[in-house]
């Protein structure tokens, strides 16, 4: 069977792609492997491996069911380290939930249910316990990079404008060698 990887996201906007710029070029840090500005998103639901041959009916009920929807803001919390897993550490742009948000998110966790139900797709398990922290990963650590420099005092504290949601897409994650590139499927438009 022929699969996709694939996930759902909402792109960075130009602003925030480039204030996420000035943020990598400020950090003290050249060690640390940043991700590539194109892929700046934030993730709304991470799918998996997906069978081609359904991927043409699940974009046209999200286009269907999601582009009515208002575009969620996303007020800026911090930059900050995370660790996944006790194993995973990253550098994100963290933002403070929304219900639209959270709106959106579980809209289209409940479509993908219900195709992976009607396909009887055995090996996706989308997760909607888990709690979602809106962010845009920056950058992912090596596990031998401890400790980290702080993050830079002018982006502690720091005041940012909100992030508008005006697209959600789903993506294809593609592997290259040791480049990820994040291929838009599906761009569906919010009101």
């Amino acid at each position: 069977m022929n699969l996709m990887r694939l996930f759902l996201g909402f792109p960075a906007s130009e602003k925030y792609t480039s204030l996420c710029i000035d943020f990598i070029r400020n950090f003290p840090e050249a060690n640390i492997r940043w991700v590539n500005p194109q892929n700046f998103h934030v993730t709304a639901i991470f799918i998996g491996e997906y069978p081609y041959k359904h991927v043409n009916e699940l974009c046209m009920n999200l286009q269907n069911q999601i582009t009515s929807l208002p575009a969620p803001k996303l007020p800026f919390d911090k930059f900050t380290y995370v660790e996944k897993d006790n194993s995973q550490k990253m550098i994100w742009a963290q933002f403070k939930k929304t219900d639209e948000f959270d709106f959106i998110v579980n809209k289209a966790s409940s479509i993908l249910k219900l195709m992976i139900r009607s396909y009887n797709i055995k090996n996706i398990k989308i997760d909607t316990e888990k709690e979602r922290i809106p962010h845009i990963t920056l950058a992912r650590l090596k596990e031998s990079y401890i400790p980290y420099p702080p993050i830079p005092e002018q982006y502690q504290n720091i005041t940012l404008p909100d992030l508008v949601l005006n697209k959600i897409v789903l993506y294809q994650s593609i592997y290259h060698l040791e480049e990820v590139e994040y291929r838009e499927i599906a761009p569906i438009r919010l009101k």
